[in-house]
């Protein structure tokens, strides 16, 4: 299967290193729980800046947490900070933290585009770790019926009508197997296909690792709030194991409980620009901006302005992306964060 450039990279978008997990958490620390005014000054930064909760920590990053204020961290060996006011070294009380703040590798955008066609979502180009995936695929204007084919060796394995546009791989069925690479393909009653997008290699194969599931119990038996447990379960197995589906899947159900954390969106908008989906990529990040914006952390609106900016340099929307890096230019420049606006420049400098 080419997993192209799907990976986990440090914080450089060319290096292109691919950083394994190797337990549940022996990752960032994260803020768990945060009420009121608690800023956060990251190794590099040149000022303290509003933080929010699900934010991950690293070592050097510097915590400042106002009287009335409230933070909760959980550490990589599950040992829980509850925060003093002040100002406070999240390495003091955190031991073994990720020296670097990784980000999402990005490989060529290309589809999701064109909302007339039933372009696919999940799995696509994609590892999955449940033999019975949920599918999912563009809800289509004017389309009532879709048929659905699952494809393997140029052989369709399995087939069904359905008016929804998203649905369970049947239990009753016979289970994915490992090492074989299927293919969706999508077909409207209005005669519109998924294979319009005319995309090599968007295939996907069943991924079982013991180590994973060990990853997501341990995760699971935590007693977190949900959103807290699901961004670590996101950030710390799923991408980590370039289960992208599964990652994309967990983050909806949390907008489909009204979340309105930034971090969440963004995440979405990462995960669906790697791959290839325009449209839901646009829509996240432009969202992840917004309540980013209402929340007044610079960092995840940064960020989102950052993922806006790639996507429209990869369809060669030069202005559009000239926009978003200007934008994300400002903020980096008032965080003082000097590894981010290299990282703009270089993009800046290759439009």
């Amino acid at each position: 299967m080419n997993r192209r450039a799907i990976g986990i990279v440090s914080l450089s978008l060319s290096a292109m290193t691919v950083i394994t997990a190797t337990s549940a958490l022996a990752n960032p620390a994260r803020i768990i729980e945060l009420e009121g005014r608690v800023r956060l000054r990251r190794d590099g930064w040149s000022s303290y800046h509003q933080t929010s909760q699900g934010t991950d920590l690293y070592d050097g990053d510097l915590l400042w947490r106002d009287r009335n204020a409230r933070a909760v961290v959980l550490c990589p060996n599950e040992r829980r900070w509850i925060v003093p006011s002040g100002q406070h070294s999240v390495s003091n009380y955190c031991s073994e933290l990720r020296r670097f703040r990784p980000i999402i590798g990005i490989g060529n955008l290309q589809g999701g585009s064109n909302p007339e066609i039933p372009y696919i979502i999940t799995p696509r180009i994609d590892l999955i770790s449940n033999s019975t995936p949920v599918l999912r695929w563009n809800a289509v204007s004017g389309a009532n019926r879709y048929t659905v084919q699952l494809i393997a060796d140029n052989q369709i394995v399995w087939e069904i009508q359905t008016e929804q546009t998203e649905i369970p791989y049947p239990a009753n069925q016979t289970p994915l197997e490992q090492g074989v690479i299927y293919s969706l393909v999508v077909e409207t009653d209005t005669g519109r296909s998924s294979s319009e997008e005319n995309i090599a290699d968007l295939g996907f194969n069943v991924f079982n690792s013991n180590t994973v599931q060990t990853q997501v119990e341990e995760i699971e038996a935590l007693e977190l709030p949900n959103e807290a447990k699901t961004v670590i379960l996101v950030s710390d197995v799923y991408i980590p194991n370039e289960l992208t589906a599964e990652a994309i899947a967990t983050l909806e159900s949390l907008v489909e409980q009204n979340s309105q954390s930034p971090l969440v969106y963004r995440l979405l908008g990462d995960l669906y620009l790697r791959s290839g989906l325009q449209l839901l990529a646009q829509e996240r990040y432009q969202q992840a901006a917004d309540l980013a914006q209402i929340a007044q952390n610079l960092e995840e609106r940064v960020d989102a302005q950052f993922g806006l900016g790639i996507l429209n340099s990869r369809i060669g929307n030069i202005a559009e992306a000239t926009l978003w890096f200007s934008q994300a230019q400002v903020g980096a420049i008032y965080l003082g964060d000097e590894n981010r606006l290299e990282q703009i420049e270089t993009e800046l400098d290759n439009l």
